[in-house]
């Protein structure tokens, strides 16, 4: 599973690990939608198939108003702490963590992530939530591979169905 992030929006696509004459992911097996003007599969419909026909899209939109504080809750082992409240039920989100930096922010490497005693799935600095309910506060737990403490920053993103 790879993951891209493009401006506000976040999706999600099975990495086939084929590559075309330029050295890039090959495409050619994402639909492309007709009504598009892109004409390079970027403009695939949301509920669009890859190549085989048996894996959707997904695509994921930013979630801007909701509040977080973000700490370091056990430094000998990088473990973070994050405390979301969002002001709406999320069926399905996803919580993408960066490393803060001067110029640019640089992906974080999650090594694990647990909610509730319950571990969730990590996907690159993604970390799957699932639901969010509106004035309910969700406690995650994190630890980021690094040799120091760093400030951290998150995106969260929610499943446009």
């Amino acid at each position: 599973m790879q993951t891209e992030t493009l401006g506000d929006s976040y999706y999600e696509y099975e990495d086939t690990g084929v590559l075309d004459e330029n050295g890039d992911s090959d495409t050619k097996g994402i639909p492309h939608n007709e009504t598009s003007k892109e004409k390079n599969g970027t403009g695939a419909p949301a509920k669009g198939k890859d190549g085989d026909g048996s894996r959707p899209i997904i695509k994921y939109a930013s979630v801007n108003n909701f509040k977080k504080r973000i700490f370091i809750s056990n430094t000998d082992m990088n473990e973070y702490t994050i405390k979301l409240t969002v002001n709406q039920n999320i069926d399905d989100c996803r919580l993408q963590v960066f490393i803060s930096g001067e110029t640019s922010n640089i992906d974080a490497d999650i090594i694990s992530a647990y909610s509730d005693s319950k571990k969730l799935k990590i996907m690159q600095n993604v970390i799957c939530i699932g639901k969010l309910y509106k004035g309910f506060p969700k406690v995650i737990k994190f630890t980021v591979d690094s040799d120091y403490q760093c400030n951290l920053e998150v995106k969260l993103y929610a499943n446009k169905k």
